[in-house]
């Protein structure tokens, strides 16, 4: 039922989420005003979260943010239904960007009791501040959710922490003529560059032309964002040509129409010549043209003049000032024409002086650069840092009873990851202690994030498998030998992988390989035994005196009655010349479950022992003697 408890908290999941965007480093009265959204709801008895994603943070910009979440009173969850969600409480968040801050609107609690009233089922956050690096962060958040309802367990209260990561942008750099973002990055970034420079004059065009710096070029006459890729390390210095165009009247071609130029003395019934056209131009250019004589289709291809407005009228005019009387020009009429930008355009216009007719033309309209602007500006790429090689103290197998120590290369700032993805809020050294679990054996994964401080680049080690083995009974290493009766050396720790006894600490190869060893030379002897994962531990110490004596220890110096029996017997020691010191009752296992010391009168020792409340099996007496240790089975019914 506790895994189940585990299960059904979990799975509110999209509740917490809510809490994540604290992207804080401290929590306080510091972003007040937080505003919440009535209409955040679900469609169903689950929590959520309204934007339910947060936008991006930039670095060194302004962040404020506010969020809202929707915490029903009832919640389906883990196959049960309408459940009790009755408190929900921030209990703290770690590894948020500096700078920002956060409070909620049930500050200096934070604390939430939904209920049926829901005015009581949304909270909000509202998260300010200023980031100061640019990054993705690991958010730690903690919570405490209480949930009432559960069939058989009634209420629970468990702590939760959830890891949701947080992208802080590059800040962006730029100069008067265009910005760009972000201005650095690491190992491969695609930037953002916005041209700023615009003209309101409508005769004036812009244009801006890319050098990105990185053998990428681009033209536009549009004011776009336009994105460039650095794929390498390295510095770049990308620059902008601002070009400022201005509308210019290229050309003019005409075609006279009528006879309104005819009658004067040289042109009395327009057979003497044709005629000679000039025109002006006046609103958005002041321009007088050449004489084009002596035709009825002239052209002036190279006008070439800049406009200082798009309103333009034209005048036509047939020249007669030279001729021998001085007649007067004729008047050819004039129209107006608003010009939109480059292009061809036309016109007509009505004579004003008599025999009807008049011009009709075309112009062109194409610009000319006025002036430029050369702006550059700097993106620097970092190195990411190499892929950390994580090794393991002793080995990436260990025993339990074992530091198994992670560790990864010095000189830059750690995150360690469990299970791949989980960041560990207390793991920031370049070393990671990994934890001994209750269970052997067992396996876990990690990984290993290092970040340059200097760039805040980052590089994640592969997935690192650590294991840790069932070591021995910590019980072995105090009481783990023992000598028999009968002299031999033995031990209850039976069915290992292999078995070294030693003398004076050297080992006694081949013959003190076995579980049991009968000592040739007296001296202090231990055991060193191996289970089927290689760990290994040493006994404590016999020190054996009796080599080379007629007097043996023997099991018959102890005598049990009534054996078998139900935990209520008699212990009777008759050790001769052997005085007895101690008396343990052990498991088959080696656990010690009795043990007394004794006072001994000529030798013998007598002491009814109860334990009525150990398992039935078969347990093992001991009594130490001060040259050796005897056993006996006894049988507990």
């Amino acid at each position: 039922m506790k895994i189940r408890n585990f299960t059904l908290i979990s799975s509110l999941t999209a509740l917490y989420t809510f809490i994540t965007i604290g992207f804080v480093n401290a929590q306080g009265n510091q972003c007040p005003g937080c505003s919440i959204d009535m209409n955040c709801t679900s469609p169903t008895n689950f929590p959520s979260l309204c934007p339910a994603t947060m936008p991006n943070g930039t670095q060194l910009q302004p962040y404020d943010q506010n969020v809202t979440f929707f915490m029903p009173d009832k919640v389906d969850a883990s196959g049960f239904s309408n459940l009790d969600l009755t408190q929900v409480t921030i209990t703290g968040l770690a590894g948020m960007p500096l700078g920002l801050n956060w409070t909620s609107n049930a500050y200096p609690s934070n604390s939430y009791n939904p209920t049926s009233n829901v005015n009581t089922q949304r909270g909000c956050v509202k998260i300010c501040g200023t980031p100061l690096a640019a990054g993705t962060y690991n958010v730690i958040v903690n919570v405490m959710v209480t949930v009432c309802d559960i069939p058989i367990v009634g209420c629970s209260t468990l702590a939760q922490s959830f890891t949701l990561p947080l992208t802080i942008d590059g800040a962006g750099g730029g100069n008067a003529f265009f910005t760009y973002a972000p201005a650095a990055g690491c190992d491969s970034i695609g930037v953002n560059f916005h041209p700023t420079y615009t003209s309101n004059d409508p005769v004036q065009l812009v244009a801006y032309q890319w050098d990105f710096g990185n053998g990428q070029s681009y033209f536009s006459a549009n004011h776009d964002t336009i994105t460039s890729s650095y794929t390498q390390p390295g510095q770049y210095y990308p620059t902008l040509y601002t070009k400022i165009y201005n509308l210019r009247l290229k050309s003019l071609a005409a075609t006279i129409t009528g006879g309104w130029w005819c009658g004067d003395i040289e042109e009395l019934n327009c057979g003497n010549g044709n005629a000679d056209l000039f025109f002006t131009v006046s609103g958005g250019l002041g321009y007088t043209s050449s004489v084009i004589g002596n035709t009825m289709t002239p052209s002036w291809p190279n006008v070439n003049q800049p406009l200082s407005g798009t309103n333009l009228t034209f005048n036509f005019t047939e020249d007669d000032n030279g001729a021998p009387f001085g007649s007067q020009d004729d008047n050819g009429g004039a129209t107006f024409i608003n010009v939109t930008g480059i292009g061809s355009y036309s016109g007509t216009t009505t004579a004003v002086s008599s025999g009807g007719g008049g011009v009709n033309f075309s112009f062109v309209i194409d610009t000319v650069l006025a002036s430029q602007f050369i702006t550059t500006d700097t993106v620097d790429v970092y190195n990411l840092p190499p892929v950390p090689v994580v090794t393991a103290s002793p080995a990436f197998t260990a025993c339990a009873g074992q530091n198994l120590t992670l560790h990864g290369p010095g000189g830059y700032v750690y995150e360690w990851y469990e299970n791949d993805t989980t960041l560990i809020p207390t793991a920031v050294d370049s070393f990671f202690v990994v934890p001994v679990p209750g269970n052997f054996p067992w396996t876990g994964h990690y990984r290993l994030v290092i970040k340059n401080p200097a760039t805040n680049c980052a590089a994640s080690s592969a997935s690192i498998a650590v294991t840790y083995n069932e070591s021995l009974p910590p019980q072995f290493a105090t009481g783990g030998a023992y000598q028999m009766g009968n002299g031999q050396l033995s031990t209850l720790y039976a069915g290992y992988t292999s078995y070294q006894w030693l003398l004076n600490g050297t080992p006694i190869i081949p013959a003190g390989q076995t579980q049991n060893y009968m000592p040739t030379v007296n001296g202090s002897y231990s055991l060193i035994i191996t289970n089927q994962y290689g760990c290994t531990d040493t006994s404590n110490v016999v020190n054996v005196f009796n080599v080379g004596n007629e007097e043996v220890l023997n099991e018959n110096m102890i005598a049990v009655f009534p054996n078998p029996n139900d935990g209520h017997f008699t212990v009777n020691i008759k050790g001769g010349d052997h005085t007895p010191t101690r008396f343990s009752l052990v498991n088959m296992v080696g656990e010690t479950i009795y043990s007394e010391n004794i006072q001994a009168t000529a030798n013998t020792w007598n002491k009814y022992v109860s334990v009525e409340s150990l398992a039935p099996g078969i347990y093992i007496a001991l009594v130490d003697f001060e040259k050796g240790t005897v056993k006996k089975k006894i049988i507990i019914k």
